[in-house]
C-alpha cells in the first residue's frame, strides 16, 4: 500500500539503547540480527496515542467522508486492477450521517517493541538472505534505517454509515463477472500482530512486514448478486482470506 504525500509526526526526542555485544540468530532463516532486550513499549504507546493515532484517524475520517460526499466516490484498483473497490459511490447521504463519526474508535496497544540492528559487514550473511532483515530497496541507505520489531493489537470500530454497505466491488474486465458485491464493516480487530518496521530518514520511507500471520476478526455485512451472505461466510471464511492477504506481506514482501 502506498500513497502520495507524507506524514509529519512530532515524535519526542529519545536515546536509542546501546547495541548489544552479541548477535541473535533467527531460528528459521539462520540470519543474524542484533536485538536490544530493553523494550520501548511505553514509548510507543505514548507516541501512538499522542501523535500517530490522531493523525491517522483524522486522515481516514477525511478520506471516507470526502468519498461519501463525492458523486463518483473513491475508486481503488485491486487484484491487478481486475476489480475496482468503490467507496461511497452508491451510499445514501442522510442528514443523520452528516455529523456522525465515521470512525468511532481506533485503538492500538503495543505489547512489545525492540530495536533490530542490521550489520552490512557480517561476512556470514549472504546478499540473498539480507532481505529477511533489511529490504533490498533500502540496502543503499541501510546504515541510517531504523529497524524495529513491534508487537501490538489493533481495534477499529466504524459508525453506522460505514456498516451500511458503502463499499462496492465492480469488474473492470469483460471476461470477469460483475458480482454486484457490496459490503459494510462494523469493526476490525487485529490481535497478536508481530511486525517489523523499517524507517528511512533520508528517503522518508516506512516499510512494514508481518513476522507471523495476525489473528483477524471482523463484523461485516455483505451482499453478492443481490443476496445476503450467511454470517459464517462473512465473518469467518472471508476473514481467513483477509488474514492470508495480510500474512503475504512478510519479511521478503513488506508493505511500502
Amino acid at each position: 500500500a502506498s500513497g502520495a504525500g507524507s506524514w509529519d509526526f512530532g515524535v519526542p526526542d529519545f536515546r536509542w539503547p546501546a547495541r548489544p555485544s552479541s548477535p541473535v540468530r533467527d531460528e528459521k532463516s539462520g540470519v543474524k540480527s542484533y536485538v536490544d532486550e530493553s523494550s520501548a513499549k511505553e514509548l510507543f504507546n505514548v507516541t501512538l496515542r499522542k501523535f500517530v493515532i490522531p493523525v491517522v484517524r483524522g486522515g481516514l475520517e477525511r478520506l471516507l467522508r470526502s468519498s461519501l460526499d463525492s458523486e463518483a466516490g473513491l475508486q481503488v484498483g485491486i487484484l491487478d486492477n481486475a476489480y475496482t473497490l468503490r467507496i461511497g459511490a452508491d451510499a445514501s447521504k442522510s442528514e443523520e450521517s452528516v455529523g456522525e463519526d465515521l470512525i468511532r474508535t481506533f485503538e492500538v496497544d503495543v505489547k512489545g517493541a525492540n530495536v533490530v540492528h542490521w550489520r552490512h559487514d557480517d561476512a556470514e550473511t549472504e546478499p540473498a538472505e539480507m532481505c529477511t532483515v533489511m529490504p533490498l530497496s533500502l540496502h543503499h541507505v541501510a546504515d541510517e534505517v531504523v529497524t524495529l520489531d513491534v508487537d501490538f493489537n489493533l481495534e477499529l470500530t466504524f459508525g453506522d454509515v460505514i456498516h451500511s454497505r458503502v463499499f462496492q466491488l465492480k469488474s473492470q474486465r469483460r471476461f470477469l463477472p460483475d458480482l454486484g458485491a457490496s459490503f459494510g464493516i462494523k469493526f476490525l480487530r487485529l490481535a497478536d500482530c508481530r511486525t517489523r518496521l523499517w524507517w528511512s530518514f533520508s528517503e522518508s520511507k516506512l516499510m512494514v512486514a508481518f513476522r507471523a500471520p495476525p489473528d483477524v476478526k471482523w463484523d461485516i455485512a455483505a451482499r453478492v448478486f443481490g443476496l445476503e451472505l450467511p454470517n459464517w461466510l462473512e465473518d469467518d471464511v472471508l476473514c481467513l482470506g483477509l488474514r492470508r492477504v495480510l500474512s503475504s506481506f512478510n519479511l521478503k514482501n513488506p508493505i511500502v
